[in-house]
């Protein structure tokens, strides 16, 4: 065999006489294609990591912000409970049978002044923390039921917001919507931190 450089004569592919690696065309294809497939593989293998690490963050993100909103739920829930049981107490008394509907709430919201301020103020707090859950983009079951939950959380804190700080009851329907309404509220709250808890325990 002899070298495609300076024609000497050769035994291996690379010309003891002048240095030229002397491939074939075959054997050029071949490690062309050979180095194609693995930067190929490489740049796959990058990109997945890169959109695995990201949307690992996406859920760290994602769940911080759920706890966040949780803790705040949590406090509107127990103002909610004081609220809510005078309310409930008010009615059962003979006293309170002989109040007209207007003296029953002011007498309630006189005594739990205190409790329905905070959540006038936290309830802007509390639409702003869902609505930044809202807007987390997501491409994972994971994210997906937490934004779910989150929604189904929200609506009934709505609900009791509507019922105990707006007043949307009357004297005779307050009872039997205050058990639902909580109920509601309740189940949804806890649905929503049992979710969290089996998100931080994987």
């Amino acid at each position: 065999m002899t070298c495609k450089e300076c024609n000497a004569e050769i035994s291996g592919n690379i010309c003891q006489n002048c240095g030229y690696k002397n491939i074939s065309k075959n054997k050029k294809i071949v490690i062309i294609s050979i180095i194609a497939v693995v930067a190929i593989a490489l740049i796959i293998s990058l990109s997945f990591i890169f959109t695995k690490a990201n949307e690992n963050k996406n859920i760290k993100v994602c769940v911080a912000e759920a706890q966040a909103f949780s803790e705040m739920i949590t406090k509107s829930k127990s103002n909610f409970n004081i609220i809510g049981t005078l309310y409930s107490s008010s009615t059962k008394t003979n006293h309170g049978y002989s109040w007209d509907e207007e003296y029953f709430t002011n007498y309630v919201t006189g005594l739990c002044l205190s409790e329905i301020s905070k959540e006038k103020t936290s309830m802007q707090d509390i639409k702003i923390q869902y609505e930044s859950i809202k807007d987390i983009e997501y491409s994972n079951d994971k994210i997906k039921e937490i934004k779910k939950q989150t929604e189904n959380l929200y609506n009934a804190y709505q609900n009791m917001y509507d019922l105990l700080i707006e007043q949307n009851f009357t004297y005779k329907n307050y009872e039997s919507k205050y058990t639902q309404v909580k109920n509601d509220f309740d189940m949804a709250l806890e649905l929503y931190n049992n979710v969290l808890e089996e998100l931080n325990n994987k």
